[in-house]
């Protein structure tokens, strides 16, 4: 079972979203920054480790909000920032649950429907 862990940034009514490029799996979708956990790695870790790769950002505190095969970390910011995008992705925006870009990465549906 591949292990996963994505960070939900979360300013206001906002979340951010990551459209995944090419040259990965799902291409094309949008995701929650984050990804696979490196050996000997947990999901904390490896959270912080694929946002800062992915947006150039450090999160310092989390908070877990949902357990598992791809565990999610939330963090509520006062305000948005540019993400500093990585080759794994070609654009990001800060949208509602109501306004969502399609398609949404498969892992993130349940999540985004327990949001709701």
């Amino acid at each position: 079972m591949v292990k996963a862990a994505g960070i939900l940034f979360v300013v206001g009514n906002k979340i951010l979203l990551l459209k995944r490029s090419e040259e990965g799996d799902h291409p094309g979708e949008w995701a929650l920054p984050g990804g696979k956990l490196e050996p000997m790695e947990t999901p904390e870790q490896a959270a912080r480790r694929e946002v800062f790769e992915e947006c150039g950002v450090w999160v310092t505190s989390l908070f877990e909000m949902a357990p598992g095969e791809y565990t999610v970390f939330r963090r509520v910011l006062p305000e948005t920032f540019i993400p500093v995008l990585n080759d794994e992705h070609t654009d990001y925006l800060w949208t509602t649950l109501e306004d969502l870009p399609t398609p949404v990465h498969p892992k993130l549906l349940p999540l985004l429907e327990y949001l709701r």
